[in-house]
C-alpha cells in the first residue's frame, strides 16, 4: 500500500494548472512593481529638482497662493493628509467647536503646503533674499553663551528647515536626519540642507556615533523631537493630553553629555519669518526618561499653541503607543 501523496498544491485545493497561473500572475505583478520603483527612483530627483527650482523663481506670496490652492484641493478630495490632520486636531482640541476644528484643519493643511512651497527658497534662494525674509532671530545668545555642548530641539512647526539658514549662518549645527524612503533623493536633499554650512548625520549606527561625537566635543547638535520612533527607542509621554510614543534619544544625550537644551523654531509671519530660540529648564534634565520626555512634549506643546495651524498635524504622531504595541506583541496580534 503506497502512502498518500501530499503537496502544497493539493492542500490549497487548486488544480496544478490554476495554481501555476496564479504564481505566474503574482510574478508578473512583482516584476511590474519593481519596474515602477526603478522608474520612480530615477525620476524623483529630476522632478524634485525641477519643482524646487521653479518654486525658487516665484515671489513668496505667489508660492503661498499656490499652496493654498493645493491645500483646498486636498481638503475637497479628502486625502489621507486631510483626514489625519482633522483626526489629530479633534484629539488635541476637544474644547473647540466642530466648526472651529474644521477651520483649523484647513488652515493647517494650507500652512503645511506653504512649507513645501517654500522649498525653492530654502534650497535655492540667494543668501540676500533668504536673509531678508528671515526678519528676526531671537535667543541665539542662549546657544552662543553655552559653556559646553548644546542640544537644539526643532519641532515640525512653521518652516523648521529654515533653521539650517539660521544656524548655518551663525554658530553652526550638526543635525540628525532620517534618510528619505526614496534612496535616490538622499544626495539631493542632503546637498540642499547643508548649503548654509549645517552638517547632517543619518539615523544609522555610524551617523549616531558621529552625532554623539560632535556633542562630546562641545558642539551644537539638533534633532526633531516629535518624530515617532520605534517602541524600543521610546517611552509613552503626554502630548496635548494624549499619550504618544516619544523618543528617548534626547534624554540619552542629555544624560551622557549634559548639554544645554534649547527649543528652536521658525514661525511664518505675514511677510516673512521669525526665528525663536528658548532655553529649557527643569524636568527635561531629569534622570528619569519618562519625566524628561514629558517635559520635552510640554515645551513642544507651548510652541504649537502660539500658532496651532503652523504645526504639521498631518504627521501621524498618535498612530502608535508603546503600551499598546507591547500588549499586541504579548497576544500575538
Amino acid at each position: 500500500m503506497q502512502p498518500a501523496k501530499s503537496s502544497t498544491k493539493a492542500m490549497t485545493g487548486l488544480a496544478p494548472a490554476a495554481e501555476d497561473a496564479q504564481e505566474r500572475a503574482a510574478s508578473r505583478r512583482n516584476a511590474a512593481r519593481r519596474r515602477r520603483n526603478r522608474r520612480l527612483e530615477a525620476a524623483a530627483p529630476i522632478l524634485l529638482r525641477v519643482v524646487a527650482r521653479g518654486l525658487a523663481l516665484l515671489p513668496l506670496p505667489v508660492a503661498h497662493a499656490l499652496a493654498v490652492v493645493v491645500a483646498n484641493t486636498q481638503w475637497l478630495l479628502g486625502t489621507r493628509a486631510a483626514r489625519t490632520t482633522q483626526e489629530n486636531i479633534e484629539r488635541c482640541f476637544p474644547s473647540l467647536s466642530q466648526r472651529d476644528r474644521r477651520r483649523l484643519a484647513r488652515q493647517s493643511l494650507a500652512e503645511t503646503a506653504k512649507t513645501f512651497a517654500e522649498t525653492g527658497l530654502v534650497w535655492h534662494g540667494s543668501p540676500s533674499r533668504t536673509a531678508r525674509l528671515v526678519q528676526s532671530v531671537q535667543g541665539m545668545e542662549h546657544v552662543e553663551s553655552a559653556p559646553g555642548a548644546v542640544l537644539v530641539l526643532m519641532p515640525h512647526f512653521g518652516n523648521w528647515e529654515l533653521l539650517g539658514h539660521v544656524f548655518g549662518c551663525g554658530p553652526g549645527l550638526t543635525c540628525l536626519y532620517a534618510p528619505p524612503k526614496i534612496r535616490s533623493l538622499e544626495s539631493l536633499v542632503c546637498r540642499a540642507r547643508t548649503r548654509w554650512g549645517v552638517r547632517v548625520a543619518p539615523t544609522t549606527p555610524r551617523g549616531l556615533k558621529h552625532f554623539y561625537s560632535v556633542a562630546r566635543d562641545n558642539g551644537i547638535v539638533g534633532l526633531l523631537p516629535d518624530q515617532t520612533p520605534p517602541p524600543s527607542a521610546a517611552v509613552d509621554a503626554p502630548f496635548f493630553g494624549q499619550d504618544v510614543l516619544t523618543m528617548v534619544l534626547a534624554h540619552r544625550l542629555i544624560m551622557r553629555v549634559q548639554p544645554r537644551v534649547v527649543m528652536a523654531w521658525v514661525e511664518r509671519t505675514g511677510r516673512g519669518f521669525a526665528a525663536h530660540i528658548e532655553p529649557l529648564h527643569g524636568d527635561v534634565y531629569s534622570a528619569d526618561a519618562a519625566t524628561s520626555a514629558a517635559a520635552m512634549n510640554v515645551a513642544i506643546e507651548q510652541v504649537v499653541r502660539r500658532s496651532p495651524a503652523q504645526y504639521q498635524w498631518e504627521y501621524k504622531r498618535f498612530r502608535r503607543r508603546r503600551n499598546r504595541s507591547a500588549r499586541s506583541s504579548a497576544h500575538g496580534e
